[in-house]
């Protein structure tokens, strides 16, 4: 009996020996597999996206030549080299590649090939469809560009209009003397007015020396005398 206990015991510790041994077996074959390479294709589609981005922007920038010739000038040195630069790696990348290695290329690519079209047509669609991309950002900035002027004229033209009116109340408005409060000149006005109302003031009659004016004019002369 203990003898069967050992014989069984023995066969297990082989059994998971065996499965550790296979399992290592199997890590160290799929980290023996290289990873797939870059597709082609992929690699350089990042490059001809930048490459039609760059052309937008030249585009752009040469319509706007009038406006500022010096910046735009040095932005299109500075696209000129970028687009060099995008050229130039294409074209290395292009030397170097081994095109005889089995190439991974997108699932698209091969459908179009499958169809019986040419791989131009699918590169030119690529490129085509990247180009109206960016043409649509373009015109979605052109649009934004526009509305903004279009703000900015609105405005401009309101703060006028506010200016305007405001030169217009103060010529309106009646010129008030330097120091004279408001209301003596508006009392002064309104007994200058009365006074225009009412029209000259009668001269009074001359008084007529009467019998009884006399009489007491010729009683103080004899009073007079009497004193005297």
């Amino acid at each position: 009996m203990a003898a069967e206990m050992r014989a069984s015991g023995e066969a297990a510790a082989f059994a998971a020996a065996a499965s550790a041994s296979t399992a290592a077996g199997a890590g160290a074959a799929a980290a023996a597999v290289p990873s797939p390479p870059a597709t082609p294709i992929k690699v350089l589609v990042p490059d001809l996206q930048d490459a039609v981005r760059v052309l937008s922007e030249m585009s752009i920038v040469l319509e706007d030549w009038s406006t500022d010739r010096e910046r735009n000038a040095k932005r299109l040195d500075k696209m000129l080299k970028r687009y060099t630069s995008r050229l130039r790696s294409m074209y290395e990348w292009a030397e170097r590649e081994d095109l005889s290695r089995p190439m991974f290329l997108p699932q698209s690519f091969l459908q179009h090939v499958d169809a019986g079209q040419s791989p131009n047509v699918w590169v030119k669609e690529l490129i085509t469809s990247t180009t109206q991309r960016h043409d649509q950002a373009r015109g979605q900035f052109r649009g934004v560009k526009r509305m903004r002027e279009v703000f900015d004229e609105l405005l401009l033209q309101e703060g006028q209009d506010r200016e305007g009116e405001g030169e217009g109340e103060k010529a309106d408005s009646p010129q008030q003397p330097t120091g004279v409060p408001a209301a003596k000149q508006g009392k002064k006005a309104e007994r200058e007015t009365m006074g225009q109302a009412a029209g000259p003031a009668e001269a009074a009659p001359p008084v007529e020396d009467g019998p009884e004016r006399k009489r007491e004019a010729e009683g103080g002369t004899e009073g007079v005398m009497q004193s005297r």
